[in-house]
């Protein structure tokens, strides 16, 4: 076995500036609102000799700086002040004055990195302090550690409005000095270095209030902070093997001060090209982790570098992936404990509505997802298939070891072909989400040996089933499409279904001509009972490709006749549902064999529209109930103040699973329609505005029912 030392100093000591002590030999500063003014940022020379680490000015740097009279809480706000190249050693930083100077004494505060919206020193906004991520050129690269996720404030008060400005940088987080030590007989290379919390959030963002004696820092929603950082390294961090002092390495990340509880479970890992090794160490009691303090871990690890990760082909279609609802669950992220097998590391992936899918990220975390350690020691291809989350959310990074590859992504799922060079024997695959678009949906993965061609594969959907309700009940007709990818003209289809009782065991499998959509109608059946159906899809002579299974109940319906005149459906008398209230949310209305009108998003009535419901440019939909059809719709809608509105119908003849978008518009609050679909079951209404409110007082139908 072979190891490696890893001796972590939780470093909370103050981060310091390196030689910055020149005085101003001149005071320039003019006493005028918007003139020239200049200050110096001054060292803590004994801390950044006590931690071993320093840190200087890099060209473009820039602080906020504000002022107030000396003991006093009315701050001026001076905005931004920056360095010059020139200036670096000194620590001079240049800006303009923001308010004038009249009385004989003022209190200053700086606050670096610049931030246009922190308008104060007092914490009135969020900063995001600390970063997650951190990318180093060089491994034992000290300068600007962590650079403006690493934030300072100085303060300096009762100066004297003659006399030169000075200011001592001071830290507002910890320092994490992480010193890796390889002592195995072979050459290590480092990726990245994470260290985890269990419960306290050590990055985010962070209000700051540095007036007083001590900063207070104050985290922002849990979901904009994290209990983690991970640090990467674009060229990798080689550490050469034991006995040879490049086999030592040190690495720096800043995360905000917190305080432990007894029992805290700490977690180090390194990935290195023989593998991750994953270090835990439980705190035996309460511990603070505070600038100015050095804490201290040792953690020692073994490696097997002689390790092999798993053989290719890695394949998962993500079935493991249960959401069987038609919506989105973004409230139960995967864990490490509850991911795949297949996985080593999660955070903030979901399973996708309707499953067999993951998605990954939310609107304000990147999601990421790193498979177990796969042999890529020669030239191989990842295979994504992939969709984007919106027009903004399109990007998702495949990273492995030092490699990296940006896959843009559109509307509809599509493979997409990665080709790696080779990495090492013991290596991961990792899909994250980029910072700007932080969401993206993954549908397959695969990491294959060699250069693979994009190869044509099928997609199939099963659709809902149709006319199922007849005079004998014993008909339906069978719905399904599929999608090709990466297909040519010389790709050969075929298509069918299988169905069958639900209680049955064996499926009847029929096929039809390959077009998309495409259909079967199915007589003989049972009446009342459910069926189970699926469609299939096959390409190239390959296996069949199946959509999701459906169900339908073949009904016998009596003749249907037409109501003899119009009938008005009053809101006073339907039942509603007992969700009522001044809240905007759906909300139905139900007449007893007849239909439902369901608004997306109303309440009661408002101050303006008191007297029926009220959307808030939200579509309302009548849905018929049983086999009834309409033959005309009127909406009476009510106007709100002066608010123009467009209503805009739309037709369904499967009871609202799809629609239908008609010309029939109207700007004058009634909508009419007596030409709707033969078996028109359902009707929406959408509005042109999402601010307006709209008032609807009745529904004017003729509509077809049983006899």
């Amino acid at each position: 076995m072979k190891k490696i030392l890893l001796s972590m100093g939780l470093m909370l000591a103050a981060l310091t500036l390196t030689n910055c002590s020149n005085e101003i030999d001149e005071n320039i500063n003019a006493n005028t609102d918007g003139a020239n003014f200049e200050l110096t940022a001054d060292i803590d020379t004994d801390r950044a000799a006590t931690n071993s680490y320093n840190i200087t000015w890099e060209k473009g740097d820039a602080l906020n700086l504000y002022h107030a009279v000396a003991g006093t809480t009315t701050y001026t706000n001076d905005a931004k002040f920056a360095i010059d190249e020139t200036d670096l050693t000194a620590g001079r930083f240049t800006g303009k004055l923001g308010g004038e100077l009249t009385a004989e004494a003022y209190d200053w505060y700086a606050f670096y990195p610049y931030n246009e919206y922190v308008k104060a020193p007092t914490g009135a906004s969020y900063y995001k302090l600390w970063a997650q991520n951190q990318v180093a050129s060089d491994t034992d690269d000290q300068l600007h550690i962590a650079k403006s996720n690493n934030p300072l404030y100085g303060v300096a008060k009762g100066v004297s409005a003659t006399a030169p400005l000075a200011i001592t940088m001071k830290p507002l987080g910890t320092m994490l000095k992480i010193n890796l030590i390889n002592v195995s007989d072979e050459d290590l290379e480092v990726s990245s270095v994470n260290f985890a919390t269990t419960s306290c959030k050590i990055t985010g963002s962070y209000k700051v209030n540095f007036t007083g004696t001590t900063p207070v820092v104050t985290k922002s929603d849990d979901n904009y902070t994290y209990n983690n950082v991970n640090l990467t390294f674009s060229c990798g961090a080689v550490l050469a093997m034991a006995g040879n002092a490049e086999g030592d390495c040190q690495v720096f990340a800043a995360v905000a001060p917190f305080t432990a509880p007894a029992g805290e479970v700490l977690t180090i890992t390194v990935a290195t090209n023989k593998g991750n090794v994953v270090v835990t160490k439980t705190l035996s009691a309460a511990t603070e982790f505070k600038p100015g303090v050095v804490n201290t871990i040792n953690v020692e690890m073994e490696i097997d570098t002689t390790k092999v990760g798993a053989a290719l082909p890695f394949v998962d279609d993500f079935a493991w992936a249960k959401n069987t609802s038609t919506t989105e669950d973004s409230s139960t992220a995967y864990t490490a404990t509850t991911v795949n097998s297949n996985y080593i590391g999660v955070n903030s992936v979901y399973a996708a509505a309707k499953g067999g899918a993951l998605k990954f990220g939310t609107s304000s975390k990147t999601g990421d997802i790193t498979t177990k350690a796969l042999d890529l020691s020669s030239a191989f291809t990842v295979v994504l298939t992939a969709k984007r989350y919106n027009d903004s959310n399109n990007k998702i990074n495949v990273v492995v070891g030092s490699q990296t590859k940006t896959v843009t992504l559109s509307a509809d799922y599509n493979d997409h072909y990665l080709y790696f060079d080779a990495a090492n024997s013991n290596s991961s695959v990792q899909l994250k989400t980029v910072a700007q678009t932080y969401r993206a949906y993954v549908d397959n993965l695969q990491v294959l040996s060699g250069t693979v061609q994009p190869v044509a594969r099928i997609v199939t959907t099963t659709g809902s089933a149709s006319n199922f309700g007849s005079d004998t009940g014993t008909t339906a007709t069978l719905n399904g499409s599929y999608v090709v990818v990466n297909g040519g003209d010389s790709d050969v289809i075929t298509v069918g279904f299988d169905y069958k009782l639900s209680t049955a065991t064996d499926y009847t499998t029929v096929s039809v001509e390959a077009t998309t959509p495409f259909s079967y109608d199915l007589t003989g059946l049972t009446a009342d009972s459910e069926y189970t159906f699926r469609a299939w899809t096959t390409i190239n002579g390959g296996e069949k490709v199946y959509g999701a299974e459906a169900v339908f109940t073949p009904v016998k319906v009596g003749a249907m006749v037409k109501s003899d005149a119009t009938l008005s459906l009053l809101f006073a008398d339907g039942t509603w549902d007992n969700s009522w209230n001044s809240s905007y949310v759906s909300r139905t209305v139900s007449f007893e064999n007849i239909g439902s009108v369901i608004f997306e998003s109303a309440n009661k009535q408002t101050s303006t529209i008191t007297d029926c419901p009220v959307t808030k440019g939200k579509y309302i939909v009548l849905k018929m109930s049983g086999t009834n059809t309409l033959n005309s719709v009127k909406f009476i809608l009510k106007k709100w103040g002066s608010k123009a509105q467009t209503a805009t119908l739309h037709t369904s003849t499967d009871g609202g699973n799809t629609y239908t978008k008609t010309t029939t518009t109207s700007s004058n609050f009634t909508l009419t329609s007596t030409s709707l679909p033969e078996g028109c079951n359902a009707v929406k209404v959408t509005f042109s505005s999402s601010s307006n409110q709209v008032g609807l007082q009745k529904i004017e139908i003729n509509y077809n029912h049983e006899g």
